[in-house]
């Protein structure tokens, strides 16, 4: 299912697609809460049939979205009310400051997710969150880029939240990564500033997890995507570990969690000042 088949774009012009992963595009998408027993023993089970992810060799790799949404967050309230189909538009960074960054839209129908990315630099990136999207003009027009930028305009799209997590991530083996597992750790948002695309450490907050998993324990949430069905040894392992379901949104919940706190105090010349604290 391709979003401009839903939201035919009038920039939609054909070139050819650029290497991905295999399980970014049409996938499914299942999530679970775990304590760090769990996950340990998940992850010791996976390491039979899945590599660790290149960039996670030394460690769990921190990941920043800085998330847009229309000034009446219509991206939210699609999630937030179960809507048969909805959309997240992000702009992905990595631990890297020299790295790249990443255009994303998920559009999600029922138990179907969609996910494309564009490939651009930090300085593009910090350009897009300004809404300066004319610095995009020349990259070539590739689908994923022309969804990004219709639905940006469509919905007159603005930087709302920051959204980081802590990933260690895993690819399955022998073909060719369509099955990827996830354990995301420390997840934290922040109002973005100006453009910004890394936020500020002192101004992250934690999102409160236990909320949404109903166990103070279980803050490890666990993604297993897949192309077309998850490997026989994971439905025993999930069953045997009593894994807890859910359908949570780290934007969603972040989002909801900073509605409900109006957090507003901590400024970026407050942080400013007590940098060297």
């Amino acid at each position: 299912m391709s979003i401009a088949r839903v939201f035919p774009s009038p920039l939609a012009a054909k070139a050819p697609a650029p290497y991905v992963a295999a399980t970014t595009g049409q996938r499914c998408e299942v999530k679970y809460w775990a304590t760090e027993t769990q996950a340990a023993a998940l992850l010791n089970q996976a390491r039979d049939h899945m590599d660790i992810d290149p960039y996670c060799l030394n460690g769990p790799q921190r990941n920043i979205s800085v998330y847009l949404d229309s000034p009446r967050r219509s991206f939210f309230e699609m999630h937030r009310t179960g809507a048969v189909l909805r959309y997240k538009l992000r702009v992905r960074t990595y631990d890297n400051p020299e790295g790249p960054a990443f255009l994303e839209v998920k559009c999600k129908a029922k138990s179907i997710t969609m996910k494309q990315r564009t490939t651009v630099t930090q300085a593009l990136g910090r350009a897009v969150v300004s809404g300066r999207l004319e610095a995009l003009a020349e990259l070539p027009r590739t689908v994923a880029l022309n969804d990004f930028v219709y639905l940006y305009h469509r919905h007159m799209a603005e930087p709302t939240l920051l959204v980081s997590a802590y990933r260690l991530a895993m690819a399955s083996t022998g073909d060719g990564g369509m099955f990827r597992l996830t354990f995301d750790r420390d997840i934290r948002y922040q109002l973005p500033r100006s453009a910004e695309l890394q936020g500020h450490p002192k101004a992250l907050i934690p999102v409160d997890l236990t909320e949404r998993s109903g166990r103070p324990d279980a803050k490890v949430l666990i993604e297993m995507k897949f192309v077309n069905a998850m490997p026989a040894w994971v439905s025993p392992a999930v069953g045997a570990l009593k894994l807890q379901r859910t359908a949570f949104s780290k934007y969603v919940a972040a989002m909801g969690q900073n509605l409900a706190e109006g957090d507003y105090s901590r400024l970026p010349e407050d942080l400013d000042e007590r940098e060297d604290d």
